[in-house]
């Protein structure tokens, strides 16, 4: 009878251990599977985290030229009117820090009676713009478009007879400009008067001085016949 009970502990010891075996085995089954969902869930995870950088740059990226657009005129792709305005009083502390100079020129297209018109038409002020643009890019220049036929620039450390020269070089290219006409028949010309005015900014002036100084010497340029440029006094601080 002794021997029929150790069979039976030798047979009960061995299925438990078979029993045991599968048990370990199911574990390592299970924890493998574990491991690859988790390897699975850490790509997915990846993933969209590098999806999320992709789309957070796009939005970036789609704010910053939204940004960009609002400060932009959509005729002629330079700064609008409110970016001159901010850039002229920044321009203007700048100025009176350093004790630098600081020119303003304002530029309007010239047109009496019949030639008004021309000189406001989109094409001409989308060519006037553009080559304003193109003529005025060194560091410290900046070129707007202040509304219907009237253009701005600041020329950040400017002397008066730098202003008046960038006045002069600038008039004497629009005057080469030439517009196809609608009905084709002779190619349109446009010129522009410049009002050239500088300041150091300093105690008893201030930036609205020196634009009141660069309208008036337009002023003096159109009552001239226009296609010319006017250059104010210099403004110094007392």
């Amino acid at each position: 009878m002794l021997w029929i009970g150790l069979l039976g502990l030798l047979m009960g010891l061995a299925l438990g251990g078979l029993a045991m075996e599968a048990l370990r085995r199911r574990f390592r089954e299970r924890e493998q599977a574990l491991a690859r969902e988790a390897q699975e869930a850490a790509r997915a995870l990846a993933g969209a985290r590098t999806r999320l950088a992709a789309v957070q740059a796009e939005l970036a990226a789609s704010r910053a030229s939204l940004e960009a657009a609002e400060r932009k005129d959509a005729l002629t792709g330079l700064y609008n009117k409110e970016v001159f305005q901010e850039t002229l009083e920044s321009e203007w502390r700048r100025g009176f820090r350093y004790g630098a100079s600081l020119s303003l020129l304002l530029i309007q297209t010239d047109g009496d009676g019949p030639q008004s018109s021309i000189a406001r038409e989109p094409e001409t002020i989308r060519a006037v713009g553009e080559l304003l643009g193109q003529t005025l890019q060194r560091p410290g220049d900046m070129t707007a478009h202040l509304g219907d036929s009237t253009f701005g620039a600041i020329l950040s450390g400017t002397d008066a007879e730098g202003a008046a020269e960038a006045g002069e070089i600038l008039r004497s290219k629009v005057e080469e400009i030439r517009l196809a006409q609608d009905d084709k028949g002779p190619w349109r010309s446009v010129t522009v008067s410049v009002g050239a005015a500088t300041a150091y900014p300093g105690k008893g002036l201030s930036y609205e001085r020196l634009m009141g100084a660069a309208k008036e010497a337009l002023s003096k340029a159109r009552s001239e016949g226009g296609n010319r440029v006017a250059v104010a006094d210099m403004l110094w601080p007392e």
